[in-house]
């Protein structure tokens, strides 16, 4: 295998692992397009160190950028102190000015003609195909640094970026640690530059973290599976640009990155878009259910003595299609709630008792209503046909408990008295 190849692979996926891991701070404290006005700000610090060595050093580039990118972060820090700008106003100033000042200073640099300029440009949009064992060993070495340094304190930052107010009160030293996650982060990207350049460094910040939010809710595997996200895009944006020499690994990493979080996004277990069109298609099929055995009963009610409903009176109270009707049957015969007999259908034991309970429901959210905004009780009941499916145990005692009533109550008796008086 290719030495370059493996330089080029390590780095990255170095890179995306340590810059994954980072970016989960910036997205719990809310700031995470921090990072591209960080990013852009190192422009100025990689020409200056040019300009007063003279060298391409990967050494004296990385100090350069580190300070550069230190100094827009005070001077957002400054503007917010003392102008009292919006927040966002104070990172665009930044960006601007300091993304302004690196594009005079290479241009100077490159009419100057003087020292090696060949590839210094590559900073705005990387090259990673140009990384050699140096470059490994100084980037990649410091993305590790980084990436060791957010696993093993995550619990402490994680705390304080997600609630300062609450660690500052336990006595714990919040500016400190501020300054820690700043750091990280401005050595997360002087890391990536040489690899993706200052101009898609904030994806590899934003896109993984963002990503493992979908799989997960808790700070421990969000940390874990963004420096995955992050070190399987790089390693995806590398091998895809081997496959040709005109192929930039940089933008690659960043569309491999995206193309995870489009999977994410479509495949997360509790967060996906499938996984939330399978949730509502079952909660359609549970209303249906519940609809179907709700009128059965009360037809039932409604006919003391009898023990089965005619398909043709459900059909006909419910206004279904013989296909709906019979697609209604089959799930409600599946959940154990009714019997296919001779001249109908007869609810099960179970079947009354899920029957009178959605009943039961549907007339407290009209009682409850009717009591608390004194809506009249005929114009309550398309909203108790939606809220009958929604109402827990729980939120039942709520109710109950607001309307001064015990567990026992019937709510028949009092709809029926409020819809002959019309109240």
């Amino acid at each position: 295998m290719d030495s370059n190849f493996l330089y080029v692979l390590t780095g990255s996926v170095l890179l995306g692992a340590a810059a994954g891991a980072v970016g989960v701070f910036g997205l719990l404290r809310k700031n995470s397009l921090v990072g591209e006005t960080v990013a852009h700000s190192m422009l100025p610090g990689i020409g200056m160190a040019f300009l007063l060595s003279g060298l391409k050093n990967s050494w004296i580039l990385l100090l350069g950028s580190v300070v550069s990118g230190a100094l827009s972060l005070v001077f957002v820090r400054w503007v917010r102190r003392f102008s009292g700008p919006r927040p966002d106003a104070a990172l665009a100033i930044a960006l601007s000015g300091f993304y302004g000042v690196g594009i005079v200073l290479l241009t100077f640099i490159q009419n100057r003609g003087t020292g090696d300029f060949s590839g210094l440009d590559h900073v705005l949009f990387g090259r990673a195909a140009a990384m050699v064992e140096e470059d490994v060993w100084v980037f990649g070495g410091l993305a590790l640094v980084v990436l060791i340094m957010a696993l093993v304190g995550h619990r402490s930052m994680g705390l304080v970026a997600f609630n300062p107010d609450f660690a500052r009160s336990i006595g714990w030293p919040v500016r400190l640690y501020e300054a820690v996650m700043a750091a990280l982060g401005i050595l997360a990207i002087a890391a990536g530059i040489r690899a993706v350049g200052i101009v898609l460094m904030a994806a590899l910040l934003v896109i993984p973290a963002a990503t493992a939010r979908y799989w997960t809710h808790r700070l421990g595997p969000t940390l874990v599976l963004s420096a995955v996200f992050g070190a399987l895009g790089g390693a995806l944006g590398t091998a895809l640009s081997s496959t040709s020499a005109s192929m930039p690994t940089g933008p690659l990493t960043v569309l491999s990155l995206c193309g995870l979080a489009l999977l994410g996004i479509v495949l997360a277990p509790q967060r996906g878009l499938l996984s939330k069109m399978l949730k509502k298609h079952r909660k359609r099929l549970q209303s249906e259910r519940e609809n179907f055995i709700k009128v059965m009963v009360l037809c039932l009610e409604e006919r003391p003595g009898t023990q089965t409903v005619p398909g043709s009176v459900l059909r006909k109270r419910m206004g279904l299609s013989a296909r709906e009707y019979y697609r209604n049957v089959r799930r409600t015969v599946a959940a154990g709630w009714i019997l296919p007999v001779v001249g109908g259908l007869k609810p099960t034991e179970s079947g009354w008792t899920e029957g009178r309970r959605i009943n039961r429901l549907h007339r407290l959210w009209e009682v409850y209503l009717n009591r608390k905004a004194g809506v009249p009780i005929d114009r309550v009941h398309e909203s108790a046909e939606v809220i009958e499916h929604l109402l827990t145990p729980e939120l039942e005692r709520d109710i109950l408990a607001e309307l001064g009533l015990c567990e026992h109550y019937a709510p028949t008796v009092e709809i029926h008295v409020n819809a002959a008086t019309g109240a």
